[in-house]
């Protein structure tokens, strides 16, 4: 039997041990979160940990078996709360880019450039690249300015290994690959397997153009499932033609919802969840993870798991 192990670094304390661990992630929210409960009592050199740890301090989390880690979050812890057990609340580098206080105007620029005049020293970016045309900030934070282009251009913003992603979702990553075969390493399901017919979308496009303005598309179903989708740039035969696209891809068979399985593979959203079965093999499809939330502690080491579109 594999022994859950651990490695949690906040500020200048290292321990191995914690009643429980929680971690949230998801392209559809701005800011990764963490969750550690540790024993009121617990020291670390002589010194009370709910007394040393500090909102601002830096935090790693590592977990694992035997020793074999992942570095499941990197951030800052965001809250103290001193009770019985001692609760740290953590919020990955976007909680940074909270404490930014900005100002600044240009009369035509690409989000990029903005994006790397009003960012941090030294932050990394990968951001698509888009021509907002006037943009203008008054005294908030990068954080608010990114709540913002998410608004206005459906852009969505989140940190991945260190750099801060900005675009479509799905398009500006990476994906790794997860397998999941059901008789095997998924313990719980919410899952349910839809044919093509029983499917209804209504997909409702919006094509963002620079300088202002915008148009939109409504296609699908009057009583379908609602997905809002944003574009930049496109003509009006172009979103249409591209909003058609978008509601057949999400018009799949197969399924929808989610699943709890152990802690490995490492898998994080915006990644691809390959799911098999020897039972039903007509059923097997990879899909795209929208969220993941991590458990960890005396339960045991859990993964569940959101899924999006199903993709090749």
């Amino acid at each position: 039997m594999r022994r859950l192990t651990c490695e949690i670094t906040i500020g200048k304390f290292v321990f191995d041990f914690a009643n429980e661990v929680t971690i949230e992630t998801s392209w559809k929210r701005l800011t990764d979160t963490a969750t550690i409960t540790l024993p009121r009592k617990l020291k670390w050199q002589d010194k009370f940990i709910k007394d040393e740890v500090k909102k601002g301090h830096g935090v790693e989390i590592k977990l694992g078996y035997d020793f074999n880690f992942v570095t499941e979050f990197s951030g800052f812890v965001s809250q103290v709360r001193n009770g019985v057990p001692v609760v740290i609340q953590c919020e990955d580098a976007m909680w940074k880019l909270k404490q930014t206080n900005v100002t600044k105007s240009w009369r035509s620029v690409r989000l990029p450039q903005m994006l790397k005049e009003i960012l941090p020293a030294g932050t990394k970016l990968n951001a698509l690249d888009a021509d907002l045309g006037p943009f203008r900030i008054s005294k908030v934070s990068v954080a608010k300015v990114l709540e913002e282009l998410r608004r206005q251009y459906g852009f969505c913003s989140f940190f991945r290994d260190g750099v801060l992603v900005v675009g479509f979702p799905y398009s500006q990553v990476t994906a790794t690959r997860g397998a999941y075969i059901f008789e095997e390493n998924i313990k719980d399901d919410r899952l349910e397997y839809r044919k093509n017919d029983d499917v209804k979308i209504k997909v409702r496009a919006v094509s963002m153009f620079s300088g202002g303005g915008s148009i939109e598309q409504e296609i699908g179903d009057a009583d379908g499932e609602l997905h809002s989708l944003h574009f930049y740039n496109l003509s009006t035969a172009q979103l249409k033609e591209s909003a058609t696209q978008e509601s057949a891809r999400l018009r799949y068979e197969g399924f929808r919802g989610g699943f709890a399985a152990f802690g490995d593979p490492f898998i994080r959203h915006s990644d691809i969840a390959d799911l098999s079965s020897s039972e039903y093999p007509e059923r097997n499809g990879a899909y795209l993870v929208d969220e993941t939330r991590v458990s960890w502690g005396l339960q045991g080491y859990q993964r569940e798991l959101k899924l999006g579109p199903k993709t090749k």
